[in-house]
């Protein structure tokens, strides 16, 4: 499962409707307070930008082609560090790679995972490589 946000809204049209409003901060000589929810003498926020992501869960892509098998564990292994805690199954082992329909099918299978709490197996799965 992926949970996440983003925003870029550091744009001339962006930041003139907060100035509009007088959200912002007009604190410009010292920054680094600017941002100071809850204090009396707040006046305004400080617009950021940025992202964050979590994941818990990942329905691999799991071919079962050679390079592209290890590719992919190499590549979570990469992201995540530790996976000790991260679940990952492979559904083209029980219904083979249906290509263009592969996506929705593994965005089904995805979505009941997630609200039953229950993974299918990855079948087929004898000696790990």
């Amino acid at each position: 499962m992926v949970v996440g946000g983003s925003e870029a809204s550091l744009i001339p049209s962006g930041v003139s409707g907060f100035l509009a409003c007088r959200a912002l901060s007009q604190r410009n000589e010292e920054p680094q307070r600017a941002s100071r929810p809850w204090d009396k003498h707040r006046d305004g926020f400080v617009l950021g930008e940025g992202s964050g992501v979590l994941v818990n869960y990942v329905n691999a892509h799991a071919t079962s082609t050679v390079a592209g098998d290890l590719a992919e564990v190499y590549a979570i292994k990469q992201v995540f560090k530790d996976t000790s805690e991260l679940k990952m199954n492979g559904t083209k082992s029980m219904i083979g790679h249906s290509l263009g329909a592969a996506g929705g099918l593994e965005a089904i299978a995805t979505i009941k995972a997630i609200t039953s709490g229950w993974l299918h197996p990855t079948i087929n799965q004898d000696v790990l490589s």
